[in-house]
């Protein structure tokens, strides 16, 4: 930032930046100067900066790329969480109740063995093995729905971290000496 010189009556000078314009200022002789305003403070002698202004950090390539692997570990953990989900559509949301199925077990059971035959084609897209309930591939769905979930948030937890390391790294190394 640009400063200015301010005069005492000493012969010192006083260095002093426009921001403190109408404000008082003590030289090193202990006189207390006012600060003129801002159109008289252009007036006086200007003393530039020597030191550089700090540039604006920038990002190593290993950040950089920490940070684009942070991006798409969240994009692909989205996208799981997404395809999960649209999965968990595809089978009933609320299992059969005990009642219901042992209901429909005792009345395949009253069918003769041609009905039973006839039900056996029509469901062959949907088997279940051989004394498993629809109540316990359901669990299973169900479980396998919590845990593809569980593990594409965990991934996404993964990815916001990957996100912050390269920010918090360029702030510790503009902070060592």
């Amino acid at each position: 930032m640009t400063q200015y010189q301010l005069p005492c009556e000493c012969g010192q000078f006083v260095l002093i930046v426009p921001t403190q314009a109408g404000e008082s200022v003590v030289c090193e002789c202990g006189r207390k100067l006012q600060v003129p305003a801002l159109r008289a403070i252009r007036q006086l002698a200007c003393v530039q900066d020597s030191s550089p202004s700090p540039a604006p950090p920038r990002w190593t390539y290993a950040q950089g790329l920490v940070f684009a692997c942070g991006v798409l570990v969240i994009l692909l953990s989205l996208l799981s969480a997404g395809y999960s989900h649209l999965q968990r559509v595809q089978f009933a949301v609320t299992p059969p109740s005990e009642e219901i199925v042992a209901g429909f077990v005792g009345e395949v059971d009253s069918w003769s063995p041609d009905e039973q035959f006839k039900f056996w084609n029509e469901s062959w897209d949907h088997p279940f093995p051989p004394g498993v309930s629809p109540m316990v591939v359901f669990q299973r769905e169900a479980a396998a729905y919590h845990r593809a979930m569980l593990y594409s948030f965990a991934a996404m937890a993964a990815g916001v971290v990957l996100l912050a390391v390269p920010s918090l790294f360029n702030r510790w190394s503009r902070t060592r000496p």
